[in-house]
């Protein structure tokens, strides 16, 4: 079989993954991720797993993913990929006031899914995790 190239809209790996989602997610769902126990990561698999699946293009064949994350499919992916940003999560010291944003759709849709406080940002059309 031939692999096709690389869509480079999505990362080719999970490093480039995890590197995307701190980026993008807002602190107070990565302070989430880094206090859940490790052994308890599964419980994203219906919330942040798909969010995953879907934004990193998971069920898009993104072979380049799969394959770096060692895989045999989506669902072992994205795990994958929230074991490794959790992982970065305990290795970071600083940095919890930095101010993340994602795109709207996802970060909102993530507020959503994790019963997250909302609030509407000064920034146009973005929508943050409140802080109070």
């Amino acid at each position: 079989m031939i692999k096709p190239a690389h869509n480079p809209a999505y990362p080719g790996t999970v490093t480039e993954a995890v590197d995307r989602l701190y980026a993008e997610w807002p602190e107070q769902l990565l302070a989430k991720i880094r206090d859940t126990e490790k052994d308890d990561l599964d419980l994203f698999h219906f919330s942040l797993g798909t969010e995953i699946r879907n934004s990193l293009g998971l069920w898009d064949n993104n072979w380049d993913l799969l394959e770096d994350a060692e895989a045999k499919g989506p669902d072992e992916a994205a795990g994958e990929v929230i074991y490794q940003l959790w992982r970065r999560l305990h290795r970071v010291s600083s940095g919890w006031t930095k101010s993340r944003k994602g795109s709207a759709a996802s970060v909102l849709a993530l507020q959503l899914v994790l019963g997250l406080p909302l609030q509407r940002s000064i920034a146009f059309r973005d929508f943050v995790v409140g802080l109070t």
